[in-house]
């Protein structure tokens, strides 16, 4: 009869903040005299309080507007930051003693225990935008981080 010995409980909690990403103007115009990607200019704070932030609209695109074709615009490199990570690991482990040499572990773990969404980045060229006849995704994210749904593992091992 296998002897149960004491289990362990495990959790790893992941809160990171964004990564900086850099907000574009790629234009035919641009492409075609070798600049290929340049930034827009910065008129206004693209930041959004955190209670109007979501992802069909990241950051305020108003304070971005196009800048003339052959400069740099004034807006850095890397800018803005994309969306945090949060997630929480959580890990169960049994082990029941057969004899001396022989042990069996019940391990049971679950990665994003809550399901939280790991937002990609957002759309990040100002072309993009409605008001320029871009596809609409300036400032909104569409997808999220692949293979960082919540994930659940069982398993068993045998030591001995």
């Amino acid at each position: 009869m296998p002897r149960a010995a004491a289990g362990t409980l495990a959790v790893v909690v992941t809160l990171q903040s964004g990564i900086p990403v850099a907000v574009t103007q790629t234009t035919n115009f641009n492409a075609f005299a070798g600049f290929g990607v340049q930034r827009p200019n910065l008129v206004g704070n693209p930041t959004l309080p955190s209670d109007k932030r979501s992802p069909s609209q990241w950051f305020d695109i108003s304070a971005y507007k196009v800048a003339a074709p052959l400069t740099g615009g004034n807006l850095g490199l890397q800018a803005m930051t994309g969306p945090p990570t949060k997630s929480l690991d959580f890990s169960v482990f049994k082990d029941f003693a057969f004899t001396e040499r022989w042990r069996l572990q019940f391990r049971s773990e679950a990665f994003n225990l809550f399901n939280t969404p790991q937002f990609s980045n957002p759309g990040m060229n100002v072309i993009d935008s409605r008001a320029l006849g871009g596809n609409g995704n300036f400032g909104r994210i569409t997808s999220t981080q692949t293979g960082t749904e919540r994930r659940l593992q069982f398993a068993l091992r045998l030591s001995f």
